[in-house]
C-alpha cells in the first residue's frame, strides 16, 4: 500500500498539519490509514487524542531510528495508506523513511529559508535513490490551508 512521507529539514514548514489533513481526508473516505508520528514533539499523537479522530485512523508514536523501517512495513500490511510525519531535521530516521516512500511531500512556506531547506530534502531523496537503485517521487508543495 502507498507510503507517503512528509519531509523537510526545517521545523514549522507544515509537515504535521499536512499529514493530519491528508490522513483525516483518506480516513473519512473509508480507507484505513496509519500515521507514524516520528516527530519527537509528537504533534500528530497529541492531535489524535482529541475528539473527532476517525476510527479507521491509527497513530503510532513510539518510532525510533532503529524501528522506523519495521514500523512502515508493519503498517503497510495492516492499512491502505501509511503516512509518515518526520522531525524537522536531517537524520538517519529521515533517510530510512524516505527509502520506503512511494512519494515524499516536502511542505514549504513562502520564504527563502524554506526553499533552501526544501532543496536539502530533495538532495537527500536523490541520495536515497542512488543508494537503493529506485526512483522516489517527490513533490515540493506549499500548504494551502483554509
Amino acid at each position: 500500500m502507498p507510503t507517503i512521507v512528509f519531509a523537510s529539514p526545517k521545523g514549522g514548514a507544515g509537515k504535521s498539519t499536512s499529514a493530519v489533513i491528508l490522513a483525516t481526508e483518506l480516513a473519512l473516505k473509508g480507507v484505513g490509514v496509519t500515521v507514524l508520528d516520528a516527530d519527537p514533539n509528537k504533534p500528530v499523537s497529541q492531535w489524535a487524542k482529541r475528539a473527532g479522530c476517525p476510527e479507521n485512523l491509527t497513530v503510532v508514536a513510539d518510532i525510533s531510528e532503529s524501528s522506523i523501517i519495521d514500523e512502515i512495513d508493519a503498517a503497510a500490511q495492516k492499512t491502505a495508506f501509511v503516512i509518515v510525519d518526520l522531525e524537522g531535521t536531517a537524520s538517519m530516521m529521515v533517510a530510512y523513511a524516505i527509502s520506503r516512500a512511494d512519494i515524499v511531500i516536502i511542505p514549504t512556506q513562502g520564504s527563502q529559508l524554506d526553499a533552501a531547506e526544501a532543496a536539502k530534502a530533495i538532495k537527500l531523496i536523490r541520495q536515497q535513490e542512488k543508494a537503493f537503485h529506485k526512483k522516489i517521487p517527490y513533490s515540493n508543495q506549499r500548504p494551502r490551508f483554509k
